[in-house]
């Protein structure tokens, strides 16, 4: 379930995200962070026969367009949030990454039973940590595998590298700057 805090920072405030089409233009980051936490959700069930963060199917509910120029992300217990972005440099934080980050505090919040302070708030957030930059990671190779073997097909092959630089790296669910896009940027050039 995907919410629109609309800037507000009480989940009280939030509208459902939905479209009476399968068209959502008026949303990207909803949109994003409901796909991306789908994503997540697949994998952990297919991976890890684990039925969402808790392991018995409970929604995950996500709220998008938290405060005003928020430049973080959530878990709070029960529920993700995602901050916009601080309006200058800094867009919403809705990649990937981030999105499998806040899920696996749930996952680890579930199943470890770490208290979020001190050393175990460190390992809870360093499971976090490994499990957004492994997901991210995958995805990006998926995008990539995708990406060439279609191109093989219908353009030459350096005309993918020559796109990825043009278009300054930017691949959709990739958060620029991160240890994927560095990545990339190496294995690509």
């Amino acid at each position: 379930q995907t919410f629109d805090l609309n800037g507000n920072t009480s989940q009280f405030s939030a509208t459902d995200v939905n479209s009476s089409s399968t068209v959502f233009n008026n949303n990207p980051t909803a949109v994003q962070v409901h796909w991306a936490t789908g994503k997540t959700l697949d994998y952990f069930l297919q991976d890890h026969n684990r039925n969402s963060y808790d392991g018995n199917g409970s929604d995950l509910r996500s709220y998008v367009n938290y405060g005003s120029n928020y430049a973080n992300a959530f878990w709070n217990g029960s529920y993700m949030s995602y901050g916009n972005g601080n309006g200058t440099t800094v867009g919403p934080l809705v990649s990937v990454d981030i999105v499998g980050h806040e899920v696996a505090h749930g996952v680890t919040q579930n199943s470890a039973n770490l208290i979020y302070q001190n050393e175990s708030g460190a390992l809870n957030e360093a499971f976090s940590d490994i499990f957004g930059l492994w997901y991210n990671l995958v995805f990006a190779t998926l995008i990539i595998i995708f990406t060439y073997f279609y191109t093989a097909i219908t353009v030459p092959t350096n005309k993918m590298a020559d796109d990825l630089k043009r278009s300054g790296g930017f691949i959709p669910g990739i958060r620029p700057g991160s240890e994927t896009s560095e990545y990339l940027d190496k294995i690509m050039s």
